[in-house]
């Protein structure tokens, strides 16, 4: 039994050697009536313990206690005759020899008569806080100087506020009637716009149900109040129908004025001929040299054939058209050789004219290049691969919805609701 208790306290011991010795800051115990150490930790050792007995030689290197007079009492003595702990600043040597700041903290220990025989003591470096205090001190200084001066700076500059306020009453009332003649041409501007966007819905088709089986739908988000894209599905002779899908450079109010001539002279040149390619060539010879510079419009032009089910088309440097063809998950490109309209005389540029034959169940979806040009958070563009993926994991849906579909993943692709171009989307689902 005896052995047992040997061993605890031999571990205690050990437990509390350890936790004296993991302390950063110095720690040993003084006998109270001659200051000499008795225990000390590795952090006290540091600054010199092995050499000095007494806590005064350790870190005031003297040979007599502290004088415990006001400005320098002694932590020891007023532990003793406190009998209660006491914290005191002192001025202290470290191991280099260098003054430093340290705040001493002490702790009685009694005997069973309740006599002081012990303090426990241990500093803490406050140095850096004494310094920073010191530098706090001349920066509060300083400060109060630099209020002083910021004070009649101040009152200078009232002065000239007084004056500025009175020229800004002045300014602003300027500024407020500027305000109402600028509001009053805007208001004016987008009465206008409105005007141009009405007009240009007289552009597009008021009905898509002109072609007997087959269905038709559309999407037409212009990236402003009016654009440059427009669209037409439209009836000519023989059993046969026209639909195309055109794009102008630029957005906004310049682009939809060039898209108003170019529409105008496409109609026309169509009812005139049944072949895509003779209406591209046309279209192109009335519009040389009359648009502006540098710009131009690209389009897709088709001719359906409702008895032999077949289409007839011809692309002018226009996104290729995209069949569907659910039977088989395949989709087919529409392209073809062609210049844009209306920069190139038509000896340099040139128009070359395709048929497709057409399954029943066969979906045809043109577009203009806004779909494919969005751009995800990386600035990589969509392009028309993953347009295409996308057509095929969703070939079976009914026209309109597949059109609805597809501008929900641009938005999803881009993260964002609206679009950076002009998007038109044209579809025509046969014998569904």
């Amino acid at each position: 039994m005896a052995k047992d208790k040997n061993e605890q306290s031999q571990l205690e011991r050990q437990y509390f050697q350890t936790i004296l010795e993991s302390l950063p800051h110095p720690f040993y115990v003084l006998d109270a009536n001659n200051y000499s150490i008795i225990i000390a930790n590795k952090a006290a050792r540091s600054i010199g313990v092995s050499t000095a007995s007494t806590c005064y030689a350790l870190t005031h290197r003297r040979d007599t206690p502290c004088d415990n007079s006001e400005k320098h009492p002694c932590p020891l003595k007023q532990v003793k005759e406190t009998k209660k702990p006491y914290m005191v600043e002192h001025v202290h040597y470290d191991q280099q020899g260098n003054l430093i700041h340290a705040e001493v903290h002490g702790y009685p220990v009694f005997d069973d008569r309740g006599n002081v025989i012990q303090m426990i003591e241990y500093s803490l470096n406050i140095t850096d806080r004494r310094t920073t205090e010191v530098e706090l001190q001349q920066y509060k200084g300083h400060l109060e100087e630099l209020v002083d001066q910021r004070t009649q700076e101040l009152q200078k500059a009232n002065e000239v506020l007084s004056h500025e306020v009175e020229m800004r009453k002045i300014s602003e009332k300027f500024l407020q009637e500027s305000y109402q003649t600028i509001k009053k041409q805007q208001d004016q501007m987008l009465l206008e716009l409105e005007q141009a966007r009405e007009t240009q819905r007289t552009l597009l088709p008021d009905k898509l149900d002109y072609i007997p089986k087959v269905r038709a739908a559309c999407q037409y988000v212009p990236m402003r109040q009016i654009g440059g894209d427009f669209y037409d599905i439209f009836e000519l002779k023989d059993d046969k129908f026209g639909v195309m899908v055109a794009d102008v450079t630029g957005h906004g109010v310049s682009a939809a004025l060039i898209s108003f001539m170019v529409s105008a002279i496409f109609a026309d040149t169509a009812q005139r001929s049944l072949s895509p390619k003779t209406t591209l060539e046309r279209t192109n010879q009335h519009l040389e040299g009359r648009l502006p510079k540098s710009k131009y419009a690209t389009i897709f032009y088709g001719i359906y054939d409702s008895k032999k089910n077949t289409l007839t088309y011809t692309t002018a440097a226009h996104p290729p058209g995209l069949v569907i063809r659910p039977a088989t998950d395949e989709v087919f490109y529409l392209k073809g050789k062609g210049s844009v309209v209306g920069m190139l005389p038509n000896e340099i540029a040139c128009y070359d004219e395709k048929n497709f034959k057409l399954l029943p169940g066969d979906k045809l979806v043109l577009h203009t290049d806004g779909i494919i040009e969005i751009k995800d958070e990386n600035g990589i563009v969509l392009g028309t691969p993953q347009l295409v993926e996308f057509l095929k994991n969703n070939n079976r849906l009914p026209i309109d919805q597949l059109l609805e579909s597809i501008c929900e993943f641009g938005q999803d692709y881009s993260g964002r609701d609206t679009f950076n171009d002009d998007i038109t989307l044209i579809g025509l689902e046969f014998n569904p």
